[in-house]
């Protein structure tokens, strides 16, 4: 159903941002005319991915906690440890990455830029012998987001490794309290 929703939002605003787009580069041609599509690409990317579940389970949370200390306090004093450490992990994965993913597309949009701005100006810099200049310089900013690209994706790897390990670790050990309980 949100892809759906994430779907029909995209076919209601398309029309609308291919045109305020088109207009913002007849005003401003400087400016990067798809910014539009870009931000809205993100918010549709947030609104059909799991982000939008954990909106909807947190109200459920308190109710949760309560059948699982109505069930026996352990469980329940179990239950807290475990979302303490998980607020715990998501503080953690946040200041590790941290903005890592915006600033690795904004690195990338600005050398794309930089590649079409110079390729559109290509007669005049043949003319002047400047394309192995601006090829250096478009070659290391390319490697330095590259670079950043590879420590995001082994932190990005790390932090999923880890979350998959701990939530195998939650499972186990709310099971096996509940056993113990049961024996």
């Amino acid at each position: 159903i949100i892809i759906a929703l994430g779907l029909k939002l995209d076919d209601l605003y398309a029309d609308s941002l291919y045109f305020e787009s088109f207009r913002k580069k007849l005003n401003q041609p400087q400016e990067d005319p798809f910014r539009y599509h870009d931000d809205f690409m993100n918010f549709r990317q947030w609104f059909t991915g799991p982000g939008i579940f954990g909106f909807f389970d947190l109200p459920w949370a308190p109710i949760y906690l309560y059948i699982m200390f109505v069930i026996h306090p352990y469980l329940g004093y179990l239950a807290l440890i475990l979302m303490a450490f998980s607020v715990c992990f998501t503080i953690f994965t946040e200041r590790s990455v941290g903005s890592m993913p915006e600033t690795l597309i904004e690195e990338e949009k600005n050398i794309n830029k930089f590649a079409y701005q110079h390729l559109r100006l290509g007669e005049m810099v043949s003319v002047y012998n400047l394309a192995s200049n601006f090829r250096r310089k478009w070659l290391n900013s390319r490697l330095s987001v590259l670079n950043f690209s590879n420590e995001y994706e082994g932190k990005n790897q790390f932090i999923l490794a880890m979350n998959k390990h701990i939530r195998l670790f939650f499972a186990s050990s709310a099971l096996g309290l509940a056993a113990y309980l049961v024996i």
